[in-house]
């Protein structure tokens, strides 16, 4: 199932940086490559699932090819890997986590919420406040043509504002253009009733997706099988300029 924004209906290992490197925009932009379209994947269902995406999408050429694996990381946190669409189409995500993969493998046992370090956090007296991109990964989001976000669709919400806050964030104009592609993965780990407790179209409320200047849309994804995950990226990649 797929939801979309009325503009886009019917539209067809790796060594880890020192604390310094952390902070260098130049040493965070080394990850991404000019000559293909470039990705930044982040998002709660990157962490909260048993079964991992992105591993999953590393290990299926029978789905997507790797063209290239990344000989660095920022810290655990996040690195580039290129993927072949079609046996044609080049592409690269950098994958964002919100923290190192020992504290997420605690916070995903332990049902808990982790800091992420992606976002500063900005308390605004409601109570839930907004979220700035900390200044070590903004340049990663103006390097990019397009963004994925992977929402945990194994979880029910009425509206999932800090989610919203932080999707915000990273699409305000100071990093870039509003006509930058947003797909949203409505993720879970394994084919089952049971397993989807957010369709695509509650995610899409949910994440208040109406509010966004950018061209969205919402792709149920099954980790495990990868179902769904060829149609997101095709529409990713159309709406980055390529004819796919």
């Amino acid at each position: 199932l797929i939801q979309s924004c009325p503009e886009t209906v019917g539209a067809s290992r790796a060594n880890t940086s020192s604390p310094t490197e952390l902070l260098s925009p130049a040493y965070l932009h080394s990850l991404v490559s000019d000559t293909e379209p470039r990705f930044s994947m982040f998002g709660s269902g990157l962490e909260q699932l048993d079964v991992s995406l992105m591993t999953v999408m590393m290990n299926s050429p029978n789905v997507l090819s790797v063209a290239g694996i990344p000989q660095r990381q920022i810290n655990g946190i996040g690195s580039g890997i290129s993927f072949v669409y079609d046996g044609q189409h080049k592409f690269n995500i950098i994958t964002l986590y919100s923290t190192n993969s020992a504290e997420r493998e605690r916070a995903r046992v332990e049902r808990s919420r982790v800091n992420s370090k992606l976002f500063v956090h900005e308390d605004d007296g409601t109570g839930s406040g907004r979220y700035s991109v900390a200044p070590q990964f903004q340049e990663v989001f103006r390097s990019v043509n397009g963004f994925i976000y992977i929402a945990n669709a194994e979880t029910q919400t009425a509206i999932r504002e800090d989610e919203y806050a932080q999707i915000s964030a990273v699409v305000q104009p100071v990093f870039g253009p509003p006509s930058r592609p947003l797909l949203v993965l409505s993720c879970v780990s394994r084919d089952g009733e049971t397993q989807r407790k957010s369709a695509c179209v509650s995610v899409a409320h949910q994440l208040q997706l109406n509010l966004l200047p950018n061209p969205w849309m919402v792709q149920d994804v099954v980790a495990e099988s990868l179902s769904g995950l060829l149609e997101g990226i095709a529409w990713l990649l159309r709406h980055s300029g390529l004819r796919v």
